[in-house]
């Protein structure tokens, strides 16, 4: 498997590596689904084992590095601009993340919590730590 830190971060060709497919269930519990559907939000742990996370961090943040247009200086952001770089709709532009944003695993954990039979994605906007502090699992 060819590893994203071998890829240039000027690189602007969008090459296609091989990944761990996201196809495996996850299984969401009745407990888990109406925890959601009550309160609007949920935290699943133990969503990617930590070679996924791992593998996908750096083909996120190798994405995100290259598509960023943001220029100005920190001292010229605002407050959110000094945390966060957004980029909207990466998956569209970069079939790395594509993968991962439409993994299987996480479309049906989404419809599971919903109660519906399929999802799909309508805006994703990527929100990168400048800082990478950390990513959960």
């Amino acid at each position: 498997m060819l590893s994203v830190n071998h890829l240039s971060k000027n690189n602007a060709m969008n090459i296609a590596i091989s990944l761990p497919e996201l196809h495996a269930d996850y299984q969401v519990d009745a407990q888990q689904k109406s925890s959601y559907q009550s309160d609007g939000h949920i935290l699943l742990r133990n969503i990617l084992n930590q070679e996924e996370v791992s593998i996908y961090r750096d083909v996120i943040v190798d994405a995100a590095e290259r598509y960023n247009t943001e220029k100005r200086r920190m001292e010229e952001r605002d407050t959110y601009g000094k945390a966060f770089l957004q980029i909207m709709n990466l998956w569209e532009v970069d079939e790395n993340v594509r993968k991962f944003t439409l993994a299987k695993r996480f479309a049906k954990i989404a419809a599971d919590l919903m109660g519906v039979e399929k999802v799909r994605p309508s805006r994703c906007g990527c929100l990168w730590w400048i800082f990478r502090l950390k990513w959960e699992c």
